[in-house]
This record gives structure tokens, sequence and C-alpha cells, in this order.
């Protein structure tokens, strides 16, 4: 078990693709620590405990971490993954909505890092895997917000990588294409609300458009989070690493 005795926190673990990290990292012996406001969508393990947490509100974040370190002797891994779409584009967006996705989105992410850096910091080391999107790179239709907060993520996370590599921390980001997930599932339910588009078209015209013809699993990046997190992956730190089944190279 190559987590053994390490302690993670994940963002967003409920379901999707923070799941699929939590139980990957419980299967090989981490403590796994999840927050998210919404409940697990999966059978919780001994070493899986959740934590009722809204990542905008940087008060819950600290509270949440605070309870956290009086449980560990330190937090080693860090993923921050949690995050929500906006489908539409900048006209349809409401002030809440751009708000919110930029609140959960981008600001829950630094408070995240605000709050387990420092600790880090202290035992000198710690890797940190940060969630941005293909749409780091390229732009899709009615996704202008959504897409703004993970180009800004990947900044953040080549930013973070350069102030704390002299402490032993690394600190990577993993941009993901389509993947099936409940909010890919969502997206699939609003482009069809919209358009009039069966579902299973519209998924037929999504994996037509991948060189690898077919959406990603949860379980696949899980799989890229756990190397960076690994010694496997010991010297790297400020990578954004594809995993969108060669969408951005097209």
């Amino acid at each position: 078990m190559k987590f053994k005795n390490k302690t993670i926190i994940i963002t967003g673990g409920s379901s999707g693709i923070g799941a699929a990290t939590a139980i990957l990292f419980s299967r090989e012996g981490a403590e796994v620590y999840v927050l998210d406001k919404k409940n697990l969508d999966y059978a919780a393990t001994a070493r899986i405990h959740f934590l009722l947490c809204d990542v905008s509100a940087s008060n819950q974040i600290q509270r949440a971490i605070a309870s956290i370190r009086q449980k560990v002797a330190q937090i080693d891994y860090l993923f921050c993954n949690a995050g929500i779409h906006l489908f539409a584009n900048v006209e349809e967006s409401t002030v809440a909505e751009i708000q919110q996705v930029i609140a959960t989105n981008l600001l829950g992410t630094i408070y995240c890092l605000q709050q387990v850096l420092p600790s880090m910091k202290k035992q000198g080391f710690g890797a940190i895997v940060l969630m941005a999107s293909d749409q780091a790179f390229v732009a899709k239709e009615q996704c202008a917000i959504y897409g703004a907060t993970k180009a800004a993520i990947a900044q953040l996370a080549k930013s973070t990588a350069l102030d704390y590599a002299t402490y032993g921390i690394r600190v990577n980001c993993v941009c993901p294409g389509t993947i099936d997930t409940p909010m890919y599932q969502a997206v699939i339910s609003q482009f069809q609300q919209k358009t009039g588009l069966a579902a299973s078209l519209i998924r037929e015209q999504v994996a037509k458009k991948l060189p690898l013809q077919r959406v990603g699993k949860p379980e696949e990046v899980a799989e890229l989070v756990g190397f960076l997190c690994s010694e496997a992956s010991s010297f790297m730190t400020g990578a954004l690493i594809n995993i969108d089944g060669g969408y951005t190279i097209q």
C-alpha cells in the first residue's frame, strides 16, 4: 500500500473524480478526509472520513482543516477538486451565478491552500494537486465563466509551485477533458434542454470529438492524482497535465 500512514484532504470528494480518488487512496492505505457540502455517494470505509464543508466559505474550510489537524500528525497531500459548472455565455450569466462559480472553483482552492500550506512548510514536505480542466488551454461554447476559473487555477498552481518549492512542497495541476461524472451528466441535460437533441445523440457527438473516441472515467483521473502525490513524481512540480483523450492536441 503506497500511501500507508499518509493523510490526504480531498475537497469535492462525494462523487465523480473526488470520490474515485478517495477510494483509491483509501485502498492504498491513506487516511482520507473528504470535504464536501453533499453527503457521500458511495459507502465510506474505515479510512474515509467525511466533513460537511462548503469550500466557498473560508470559515468552513478553516474549521474543517483545524479539526483534521487535531486528529492526525501531519497532512501529506491535498487535492483541491471541488468545483461547479456554469453552462452559459457571459450575457446569460447572472451576477449571483458568476460569484458562486468563482467562489467555489477559484476562491475555494485558494482558501484550502492558505490553510494547508503553513503546516506543510513546517514539516518540510507535501504534495498538492489542483483541479483545472482542458479549458485552461482551449475555449468551449457556453463555458466562459467556468473556463476562466479553470485557467486561473492553472496559473495558481504554477505560481504556488514556484513559491513553495524550497519548502519541499510540490504543486501540480490535473486538466481533465470530458469525464463521465455527475457534472458531465448535468451538462448533457442542460445542453439537451437548450437544443432539444436526445441525450444519447449528444453523448455520441461528444465522444466523436475526442481522438480516443470516448469520454474518460473518474478512476483514470484518480490514478493520475495518485501518481502526482507519490514518490514516482518526486521531481515534478508546477506541471499542468492534460488527461483529455487527446482533445487539446487537435
